[in-house]
Formats: C-alpha cells, structure tokens, sequence
C-alpha cells in the first residue's frame, strides 16, 4: 500500500474511557488504526470480535459496521489516527484482509504518535504536511509490522474470509 492510498484528510487523537463504556455502532469510514496504551477494547466489526489488550494495534477497514466496548474493570487509553474516505484498492484490500488482525504496538508508533498530535488542528501548511507525513508513517509502520507476521498467500475462499 503506497501514500496515494491515503486521502488527505488525515487526523489523530487518544482518549480516555471509563470503565465499560461503550462507543458505537458506527460505520467506518476509511482507514483508521486503534492501538491501546492502557486497559482493554473488544470491538464488534460486523460479525467478528476482535479483543485489544495493552500495548496492541489493529487496522479498521472502510465500509464495516464497528462496536466498541471497554475494559470493566479499569480505564481505557486508546490512541487512534484515520485516514478519512481512504478506500484502498482490490488488490490492496486483498492484502489487508491477510494480514493478523492485530499486533503487538511497535515502539516507533507511539513516538510517532507524540509528535503528530501537537500539529492536530493547526493551520500552518508546513506543520499540516508534517503532521500527514507522521500519522501516514503510523500506518506504515503498522503495516509492516504485520506483514512480518503474516502467514504465506495461499489462496482463501471468499466464504472462509468472510467467516
């Protein structure tokens, strides 16, 4: 997946939620990377669970019904960044769908998650074009991190992907 994958609307942030709080449903929009700094989220993607304990990231696909809960038991820090309307082609959504769902947070994501999120909201055209290159470094990072996890191609039946 190359930079013309991303749209231009690119944004980060992290929040706060409180123990068993619930986000959702909504429809996911474009791409967006999740990853939790403390605590716990199980998200709902149509008809899949998928669990995010401290220090794990998954990758959110356009087009998918999502449900978020948190960790019962303690607050729940989540970073996230998005890339808006991002559709990535057949063939990149092919590779995506291969890939583990989620992966262990590599360190460099966090760094880079410090040092885009003081540029969110500013104006300054070379603070923004800062910014969209650190969060689309994000996914970069993520992205590789998990193709060093993924299981060789062997061809899989649309019913099984969707199972």
């Amino acid at each position: 997946m190359n930079s013309k994958s991303f749209s231009r609307a690119l944004y980060i942030g992290y929040v706060f939620y409180k123990n068993g709080s619930p986000l959702g449903p909504r429809i996911q929009d474009g791409l967006q990377l999740v990853y939790v700094y403390e605590g716990e989220a199980t998200i709902r993607i149509d008809d899949a669970v998928r669990v995010l304990r401290e220090g794990e990231a998954t990758l959110l696909l356009p087009g998918c019904r999502e449900t978020f809960q948190f960790s019962r038991t303690t607050v729940t820090h989540h970073g996230w960044c998005t890339a808006d309307g991002a559709r990535p082609g057949s063939d990149d959504m092919a590779d995506l769908l291969e890939f583990p769902y989620k992966a262990a947070l590599p360190p460099m994501m966090r760094q880079l998650a410090d040092r885009a999120l003081p540029l969110q909201g500013t104006d300054e055209a070379k603070s923004v074009s800062l910014m969209n290159a650190l969060i689309e470094a994000l996914f970069q990072d993520y992205l590789r991190t998990v193709s060093f996890r993924a299981p060789p191609r062997t061809p899989v039946h649309p019913a099984v992907r969707r199972a």
